[in-house]
């Protein structure tokens, strides 16, 4: 496919997780975007993952990701991305560098190839400059993404987003806040303000990545920790 929207499943214990977001979040943007509607049948959606992984041997000790992708046709592939190191959503023990690179997605649309692509460009240039992630700003100096992923900063033990989630795993982590009584809230986290943030950190359908540092900045990586553990506590309940 050219051009498509996608969302990535995360499967532990070789049962896909939080399909009905995932599908409703690529509904959205499909009916936005191409005007059509997305709704397959969940339970079917489900038995298919589950097929896939198995004919690709994922083991059901760790996690494996299957990508879910649709074009302005309604046509649909489900591609294996393989498997985890962890088991479920985690923190990451890889703790990145990043630099800030200003740019835009495409229409403004994350979650799409377009984006995707501008995201792998932008990460190309942050390794030129000695960092591994590319930190997306905007014109505004205000901090929007570590790539795909939405980020999240910790200052005083209160938890800030510049926008409001709107990916499946950014709400669960504003739920698994609530449930650790961390307070949040949406208020643009702005490069300048950067060297006052404790901990900095994106979540995607892996878990939590956190930053060792950005633009020379250190951060730590203490209730990241606790959030991915929470997290992973409410999509087991699920």
């Amino acid at each position: 496919m050219a051009v498509g929207l996608l969302q990535i499943i995360h499967l532990a214990e070789g049962r896909p997780r939080l399909v009905g977001e995932h599908v409703a979040w690529l509904d959205r943007a499909s009916r936005a975007l191409f005007g059509r509607a997305y709704q397959p049948d969940i339970e079917a959606l489900q038995r298919r993952l589950v097929a896939l992984a198995e004919r690709e041997h994922y083991p059901s000790a760790v996690s494996g990701f299957v990508r879910v992708e649709i074009d302005e046709e309604g046509r649909e592939q489900l591609i294996p991305l393989g498997t985890s190191l962890y088991a479920g959503y985690a923190l990451r023990s890889l703790r990145p560098t990043a630099i800030t690179i200003p740019y835009e997605l495409p229409l403004q649309i994350a979650g799409s190839t377009a984006a995707e692509a501008a995201h792998e460009l932008a990460r190309c240039v942050a390794r030129r400059h000695e960092a591994d992630e590319a930190l997306r700003i905007n014109e505004e100096g205000i901090c929007c993404s570590l790539g795909e992923a939405e980020l999240f900063a910790l200052r005083g033990g209160e938890l800030y987003t510049s926008f409001e989630p709107r990916t499946v795993e950014g709400r669960l982590l504003l739920q698994a806040a609530e449930t650790l009584q961390i307070r949040w809230q949406v208020a643009p986290v702005r490069v300048a303000e950067l060297g006052h943030v404790d901990e900095l950190f994106a979540v995607d359908y892996r878990g939590i990545t956190a930053l060792a540092s950005c633009d020379g900045h250190a951060f730590m990586s203490l209730r990241a920790e606790r959030l991915a553990v929470a997290m992973e506590r409410l999509a087991t309940a699920r």
